[in-house]
């Protein structure tokens, strides 16, 4: 009996507390900034997690990333999630509906059974794809908003402009991760050959 009412409480509570507006401009200006400076790939996608989060007031939030290797999205860096090992197959119901989608996809009851499925697996409210050169190479998961607030117009305007950036900064540090390992072999190379 205490922990419906607990639950009850916090939920009431979070509706009332989180109702705060951010600032658009001021969010895509802070959040290019920030993100953009960043090279290093995990303090990229864990200061991307921890700004939405903060910003948006959400529920939970995740970057997955494509992995070539097992044909699949998989989670790089969440909040709010108990289980971390959560992956999209490239086929999946989800996946393919969202490409379809215009790249990005708000929670409805209209959605098909399987797609609902999936999003509430990775407790997606909105998924917005990290879209780089025409290939996706990921997407973000925003969980609910703790108001209870749906997506409106302008968050999903503001977070696909935010998301361009995001695929663009994944790639530079992805890149730049790369370029640094090709340094440190090339230099264990030079040494091992005198």
């Amino acid at each position: 009996i205490h922990e419906p009412l607990k639950r009850f409480l916090i939920n009431t509570t979070d509706k009332f507390l989180f109702q705060k507006r951010y600032n658009p401009t001021e969010l895509l200006k802070t959040f290019t900034q920030e993100i953009l400076s960043l090279l290093d790939f995990n303090q990229l996608l864990h200061k991307t997690v921890a700004t939405l989060t903060e910003t948006l007031k959400l529920e939970s939030c995740a970057v997955l990333l494509l992995n070539r290797s097992e044909d699949a999205y998989l989670v790089q860096e969440c909040q709010g999630f108990e289980n971390r090992q959560i992956s999209l197959k490239m086929g999946s119901a989800l996946v393919t509906h969202l490409k379809k989608a215009n790249d990005h996809l708000a929670y409805s009851e209209d959605l098909p059974a399987d797609v609902k499925s999936q999003m509430n697996e990775i407790k997606a409210r909105l998924l917005i794809a990290l879209s780089h050169q025409g290939e996706t190479i990921g997407f973000l998961s925003l969980g609910g908003k703790k108001s209870g607030e749906d997506y409106s117009k302008e968050d999903i305007d503001i977070l696909t402009a935010l998301a361009r950036t995001e695929a663009v900064a994944i790639s530079n540090a992805k890149f730049f991760g790369d370029a640094k390992q090709n340094v440190k072999l090339a230099a264990i190379g030079a040494l091992a050959s005198g």
